[in-house]
């Protein structure tokens, strides 16, 4: 009786409207994981500060607070880029691009993301699998002995990249397929909820 339920919800509800409820959990992920991963910068600043404090004003160096601005630096940057792609945060060309209507940003999108970011993101999983697995297999480590002994998670982030890009790029053209799908809307008025 119950998986009919859950079926009959299924058949009352379209392709795109499945697609969109999908889209808008991937859009809302990536939002929290930007929103909290972000967070780091402060405390990146905060221990370069104490890092430059401890140097220059008593000589002393730890190797692994020196590290751990590199692992947040990375981590700032691989796990929030699905983050800012969502906000439309990423640099891009727009001399064309910023004077087209709604529906013309949307066309260049899809094809964008078909063409470049997606087949790019499988470049990376692909080509990155070995050197990730290869650091879990050896729970590879700093190169110097007081430094943080987790590289490998470092790496991981590699593939959190590259699938939270991919997905992220996913969900862009799920909106971007609903705005060229809609037929009452009017041009200019693209708000998406996260």
């Amino acid at each position: 009786m119950e998986v009919q339920s859950i079926g009959c919800i299924f058949c009352r509800k379209t392709l795109v409207e499945i697609l969109l409820t999908i889209a808008k959990g991937i859009d809302k992920i990536n939002d929290l994981v930007g929103r909290w991963v972000s967070s780091l910068t402060v405390i990146m600043v905060l221990v370069t500060v104490i890092i430059v404090v401890l140097r220059y004003g008593f000589s002393i160096g730890f190797i692994w607070m020196q590290e751990s601005v590199r692992f947040m630096h990375g981590f700032v940057f691989l796990l929030c880029a699905a983050y800012t792609f969502l906000h439309n945060g990423h640099v891009r060309v727009d001399i064309f691009y910023a004077n087209m209507s709604d529906r013309g940003k949307a066309r260049v999108d899809i094809i964008g993301t078909v063409l470049f970011l997606i087949p790019v993101c499988l470049a990376i999983l692909i080509y990155s699998y070995d050197y990730v697995l290869n650091s879990w297999r050896e729970t590879e480590g700093s190169l110097e002995e007081r430094g943080l002994h987790a590289v490998y998670l470092l790496k991981t982030c590699i593939w959190i990249f590259a699938g939270s890009m991919i997905a992220q790029g996913l969900s862009r053209i799920v909106h971007c397929v609903e705005l060229l799908l809609d037929k009452g809307r009017v041009e200019g008025t693209e708000e998406r909820e996260i």
